[in-house]
């Protein structure tokens, strides 16, 4: 296992230098020019200036060189606005890493659920169904997804998302600004996004262990509305605890739109993946064994195959 976990972090990252060195060379080969040229049309003497300092009058091979040097180094340059690119990306952090705990939390336990369940029907009609939906969402170009779901959300949520903007505090992050809102949350106060995520995680964690303990002192599963209810209402009461519930919502409530997104296009491959291991063992002999010792259909569907699919739905 621990070879395994070596070669998957060692393979990602040669596939990750490999694909910032596609990315460079694909920038200067497809933009005509360089950046000077793009953006300073006309200005000879300080478009030079800018080359030099920039590296751009050096060899490509030199260019690439330190491009990956400062890639290596985290050393991205400096933005439009003046400001460093990693002090942006770590202003950003908190909001990323909430938006993909979140939505593939979600993703998950709904595309594993429904995998399951589909993968062990025999109805052809609902299977055809749902593998069209899941492929579709799998497959799905980002940009077109969103741009449909905010035309749902503009249309049907306006309302809701203006009184939502209205409540947060216009403050400066930077020169980023999305509406009335910043995205960034007032100084001092960063901490509140990383204790939504910390709380999202750990009470999901102990949501699983009440789960488990429950399993084993009652003999059957605990009902995954249950699991879900316990999720919600643990991550409210945290945030009231805090005092920031109402603050927490409205965060949610703005970052709806991205993880809609981000939870569709998780949800499809997670549903097929646990779809086709189903699928897949129903005819193996450990299968066999429990029918023959008169279980129910449904104790070997979620204790028998559903573990089996367990492990390639978190691999993916």
């Amino acid at each position: 296992m621990r070879r395994f976990l070596v070669r998957r972090i060692i393979s990602s990252i040669i596939t990750l230098l490999l694909f910032a060195t596609l990315v460079f060379f694909l920038a200067n080969a497809l933009m005509p020019g360089d950046f000077t040229n793009n953006f300073m049309p006309g200005l000879g003497a300080q478009r030079q200036v800018l080359r030099e300092q920039l590296g751009l009058d050096r060899p490509l091979w030199a260019q690439w060189l330190r491009f990956m040097t400062g890639f290596i180094q985290g050393e991205f340059g400096v933005s439009n606005s003046g400001r460093p690119i990693l002090e942006i990306m770590l202003i950003l952090l908190p909001w990323t890493m909430l938006i993909f705990t979140f939505a593939v939390t979600v993703a998950f336990l709904f595309g594993h659920w429904l995998g399951r369940m589909v993968g062990w029907s025999r109805n052809k009609a609902v299977k055809g169904v749902i593998r069209f939906f899941a492929v579709t969402a799998h497959t799905a170009f980002p940009p077109i997804l969103t741009f449909l779901l905010a035309i749902g959300f503009v249309a049907g949520f306006s309302d809701l998302a203006w009184a939502a903007l209205q409540r947060v505090e216009n403050v400066d992050a930077g020169g980023f600004r999305i509406g009335r809102a910043a995205i960034s949350i007032p100084e001092g106060q960063e901490g509140l996004l990383w204790a939504m995520i910390l709380s999202l995680v750990g009470v999901g964690v102990v949501a699983l262990a009440i789960g488990w303990v429950y399993r084993r002192v009652a003999r059957r599963r605990l009902p995954g509305v249950v699991t879900l209810a316990i999720w919600v209402g643990g991550n409210a009461w945290f945030w009231s605890v805090l005092g920031e519930l109402p603050r927490a919502i409205d965060i949610l409530g703005l970052l709806l739109l991205p993880l809609l997104a981000v939870a569709i296009l998780a949800f499809g491959e997670i549903a097929l993946v646990v779809e086709s291991a189903m699928d897949g063992v129903r005819g193996e002999e450990y299968i066999l064994a429990a029918r023959a010792k008169g279980l129910r259909e449904v104790d070997i569907r979620d204790h028998h195959a559903a573990r089996v699919a367990l492990l390639p739905a978190l691999s993916k």
